[in-house]
């Protein structure tokens, strides 16, 4: 048994297709209204959205939940990358200094290399954003808002924190950098920019769960290794939750 894995999809190649379809089963949640759909009443759809197809396809970002699954019945599969892992080490930003709860996410985060960062409001978050910014120093990125107050707010933080190379896209305001800070409504302006970066980072990324927009916004670029989301609450509904998941990553959090 092994997983094909690569930045967005991944792949169960087992010669034990009851095991797939346990696992399809175990992953799929029913859509909220889905009674009123015309393919539900037409019973062209159970109702369901699926997160792990029949051929053992599946998001990356649930690959953790999934091996623990795996191992949890005795499996322990083989995983093949489709690309080579890097790793970084954390580094420091100027005029900060970490508690020790934000230097254990900003390491567990860089560790994981995708993950959503559960953070308490009042716990600084955007430190550990730009803790882990300044760790990938160098790579292309991508920082998705749901408002741009927040995008300005972050954005003139992350340059007390020294962090050079900001740029942005906000209804008319534009200027071009390595690293873009946008606005989901805005994100169509730098898509060639969102398909080729190297790191994905998602404010507020609770806000993300649903809607066809923001969950595609946070499901894309294709070459981002590097996958984070931040928030204080993330989905309690299991649905939203797994969609989130799957586009970034398992949920680490700590406690202070």
């Amino acid at each position: 048994m092994k997983i094909l894995t690569d930045n967005l999809k991944s792949q169960l190649i087992t010669d034990n297709p009851k095991l797939i379809e346990k696992l399809s089963n175990l992953y799929k949640f029913r859509v909220e209204g889905y009674r009123y759909s015309p393919a539900y009443k037409r019973r062209q759809w159970d109702g369901y959205k699926r997160f792990i197809s029949n051929t053992g396809i599946f998001s990356t970002g649930l690959m953790n939940l999934i091996l623990d699954d795996l191992r949890g019945i005795g499996a322990d599969p083989e995983i093949v990358h489709k690309y080579t892992p890097e790793s970084v080490d954390k580094v420091d930003v100027e005029e900060f200094t970490y508690y020790d709860f934000q230097d254990e996410l900003i390491v567990k985060a860089l560790d994981k290399r995708r993950c959503i960062v559960k953070s308490p409001t009042g716990s600084g978050k955007t430190l550990i954003m730009a803790g882990i910014v300044a760790a990938l120093d160098g790579k292309t990125m991508t920082i998705l808002f749901n408002s741009k107050q927040l995008l300005v707010q972050t954005h003139d933080f992350l340059e007390k924190c020294g962090i050079e190379g900001l740029g942005y896209c906000f209804g008319d305001g534009f200027k071009r950098a390595p690293i873009m800070l946008s606005t989901v409504h805005s994100i169509k302006k730098i898509q060639d920019w969102v398909d080729d970066c190297e790191v994905l980072m998602v404010d507020e990324a609770h806000e993300f769960s649903k809607g066809d927009r923001n969950l595609k916004a946070i499901s894309g670029s294709p070459k981002a290794q590097w996958r984070f989301g931040f928030t204080a609450t993330p989905p309690t509904n299991k649905l939203d939750y797994h969609a989130l998941v799957a586009a970034l990553g398992s949920v680490v959090e700590t406690v202070s």
